[in-house]
C-alpha cells in the first residue's frame, strides 16, 4: 500500500476519534451500530471498544509526537555507524520515544478512568452509575458522589504514582546512558592523546 494511503487513513482515524466527543461515540456503537449494520454489541463491550477508540486517537497522536521529537542527528548517527533504518528505529529512535511519550500517555490514562464516568449513559455498571443508584436509593446523593469522586481521585493519584516512577526509572537509566557515554568519549581522547 502506498505511503501517501497509509497517512491518509492514520489522519482521518486520528482527527475522527479525537474529534468526536466520548458522549456520542458511546452512544453510537451502543444504539447506532444495532440500527445501522445490526451489529448489537453489549454495554460493557461497547464501553470498552468507545473507551480504546477515542484514546488510540490520542495516543496515536502522542506517540507520532514522541518519535518525531528525537532529534535528525540521532538517526544520521546511527546510520553512519551502519546500523540499518529498522534498527536504528528500534534501537535509537523508539527508546528515545518512549521516555518523552511517558508522561503524556501517564495523563491520557488519568482521562480514561475519569471518562470512564461517561459509560454510566448506556447502562454500564461502573463506579457513577452504582453511585447514582445508591444516591437515589438511599436519597443522599452528596455522600455517595463525595465517596465516587474519592474513589476516582485515589484511582488517578495511584496512576500518577505509578508514571511519576516509570519516568524516574527511565530518568535513572538515561542518566547511566550518558555517564557510560561520556566515559567511551574520556576513554577515546586519552588513547588519541
Amino acid at each position: 500500500m502506498d505511503n501517501r494511503v497509509l497517512r491518509a487513513i492514520a489522519f482521518t482515524y486520528t482527527q475522527l476519534f479525537r474529534g468526536v466527543p466520548l458522549y456520542v461515540l458511546v452512544l453510537w456503537i451502543y444504539f447506532g451500530l444495532v440500527y445501522a449494520v445490526g451489529i448489537d454489541i453489549p454495554r460493557i463491550p461497547s464501553g470498552i471498544i468507545a473507551l480504546a477508540l477515542l484514546n488510540s486517537g490520542y495516543l496515536s497522536e502522542t506517540f507520532r509526537s514522541g518519535i518525531l521529537a528525537v532529534d535528525k542527528g540521532q538517526r544520521e548517527a546511527g546510520e553512519a555507524l551502519g546500523l540499518k533504518p529498522g534498527q536504528v528505529s528500534r534501537l535509537i529512535v523508539l527508546p528515545q520515544a518512549g521516555r518523552i511519550v511517558v508522561p503524556p500517555t501517564g495523563n491520557q490514562f488519568v482521562d480514561a478512568i475519569k471518562d470512564s464516568a461517561i459509560l454510566s449513559i448506556i447502562g454500564v455498571p461502573e463506579l457513577m452509575k452504582i453511585a447514582q443508584e445508591q444516591a437515589n436509593m438511599y436519597y443522599r446523593p452528596f455522600e455517595f458522589y463525595t465517596v465516587a469522586g474519592l474513589l476516582y481521585l485515589v484511582a488517578v493519584i495511584i496512576v500518577s504514582k505509578g508514571i511519576s516512577k516509570l519516568e524516574q526509572r527511565l530518568a535513572r537509566f538515561s542518566r547511566v546512558g550518558k555517564e557510560a557515554s561520556s566515559d567511551s568519549v574520556k576513554a577515546v581522547s586519552e588513547v588519541g592523546g
